[in-house]
């Protein structure tokens, strides 16, 4: 009986919060209106289509696709669109890459770009489409099964890391929002982004300190001491413009509406690079990147850095820039 009560709880939940969804979207169609009525002026079509059309007078004019819509927070399906959906943005972005030395994004998109375009509804069936597809494959590595072997594997922090052992890295670290069960998000329009560290044998990572090469880049985002354990990762609008789109939606979905959010927070375990037995198994660092909130229709540049200097087999600073990666997020709710 409890169990229908909490089933019927559910659906009920499940009703007003659809009911609310409507409301919204009936206001917005009535002040739409309101306003094509008030400033009947000639439409100029953007350049880019999926910039804001404009009148004459340059006012704003808008429809409810590119309004922040309220993100789904359900793992089920709303039901198909009457609209058939821009599944991909316009424009080159450049290529997917995966450095040798550097930052790496995944999922890999489709069609090898840098931007990750979809579709909340596609993640509503059973079938995984490609992004998930890509997010499970590098992920595969990270199971905590895998791990399991003590002759290999051991838990490693600044102070211990064996040479002859390879340092567990467990996909625990990476959210239980960002999970493969959880469609890392995509089904709510709140998607996870993995961002993995690629340095080459011999080369180690330490945070930023004041008197690095780095530092006057560095000093406005590492204000205070930093953990010597791990590389601060932070992610964030490519370009003013960028950022304007990012914040447009106001506060995030996070604990205290946090935009996004970091797996795990601290940033890149930096002893994970360390001089090691290459014959070994090895997991590279990386942090699971959780954007909470995305304005519907508008392509969203984000660059994400990692702040640490490197450093060769001898101890010495590498002369380097600071390490980024680059990609788009485009989510289309129709």
């Amino acid at each position: 009986q409890s169990q229908d009560v909490r089933n019927t709880n559910i659906a009920e939940q499940f009703k007003l919060e659809i009911r609310k969804l409507i409301t919204w979207v009936h206001l917005t169609k009535e002040k739409n209106l309101k306003f094509q009525h008030n400033h009947s002026k000639p439409i100029i079509m953007a350049a880019n289509p999926y910039d804001p059309v404009t009148t004459t007078d340059s006012t704003p004019f808008t429809d409810e696709r590119d309004l922040p819509l309220p993100p789904l927070r359900y793992n089920r399906s709303l039901g198909p669109s009457s609209r058939d959906p821009e599944r991909h943005p316009t424009g080159d972005e450049g290529n997917w890459e995966s450095p040798d030395q550097g930052l790496v994004f995944y999922p890999v998109p489709e069609d090898k770009s840098i931007v990750i375009s979809f579709t909340p509804y596609d993640f509503g069936n059973m079938i995984p489409g490609p992004i998930k597809k890509s997010l499970d494959n590098i992920l595969e590595s990270y199971n905590v099964v895998k791990q399991l072997d003590e002759s290999i594997f051991v838990d490693c922090n600044n102070s211990y890391a064996p040479v002859n052992k390879t340092c567990r890295v467990s996909r625990n670290l990476f959210g239980s929002e960002c999970t493969s069960e959880m469609n890392y998000g995509y089904h709510g329009g709140q998607p996870c982004v993995f961002i993995q560290l690629n340095l080459p044998d011999g080369v180690t990572i330490k945070p930023i300190k004041k008197g690095d090469p780095l530092w006057e880049d560095a000093q406005s985002v590492l204000k205070e001491k930093s953990n010597p354990s791990y590389v601060r990762l932070t992610c964030q609008g490519t370009t003013s413009l960028d950022t304007e789109i990012l914040e447009s939606v106001g506060n995030g979905l996070g604990p205290h509406g946090e935009l996004v959010m970091y797996y795990p927070e601290d940033g890149i375990q930096a002893y994970i690079y360390r001089k090691r037995n290459s014959k070994l198994p090895f997991l590279k660092p990386g942090v699971m990147v959780h954007f909470t909130s995305l304005v519907s229709r508008k392509k969203v540049h984000i660059t994400c850095t990692a702040w640490g200097q490197l450093y060769d087999n001898e101890e010495k600073i590498i002369d380097h820039k600071l390490l980024t990666t680059h990609f788009v997020l485009y989510v289309n709710h129709s």
